[in-house]
């Protein structure tokens, strides 16, 4: 399971932060709250671990559950944690299908160019591979 030092690592890395200092500007936060984080003496709320997650391009849902695995105790913990473990086989699985099941950019290439294209057409491949002719 992800730490809350990796959510704090990867939003500074994604988003360049140079400091936690940057980083607490950012979510807005205090450079004081963000160091409680790094020293595990509180916990993000909801909203700033989401925007941890955006800033470090991880998944918000995922993020939330490992919150909330790291504030519960007892048996919540242990189903948090179980919760943590379905989330991220579900995320495996569906990168997994559309990887499988996904025309490679050249073969989508090909299928967009054998068929008219009206004004209304959206393309999902148009982003990966730029304008379509």
């Amino acid at each position: 399971m992800k730490t809350l030092d990796h959510y704090l690592d990867r939003a500074r890395e994604v988003s360049g932060f140079p400091s936690d200092r940057a980083l607490a500007r950012a979510l807005p936060a205090q450079a004081a709250t963000v160091n409680h984080w790094r020293t595990k003496r509180s916990l993000p709320s909801d909203e700033l671990m989401c925007k941890l997650a955006r800033f470090g391009g991880e998944d918000e849902t995922a993020a939330l559950v490992h919150l909330n695995c790291w504030r519960a105790t007892g048996h919540a913990a242990e189903l948090y944690i179980e919760l943590a473990k379905r989330v991220s086989a579900a995320a495996i699985i569906a990168g997994l299908s559309f990887g499988i099941f996904a025309p490679s950019p050249a073969e989508a290439s090909t299928r967009i160019s054998e068929r008219p294209v009206s004004a209304q057409t959206v393309y999902i491949m148009e982003n990966m591979m730029g304008s379509i002719p």
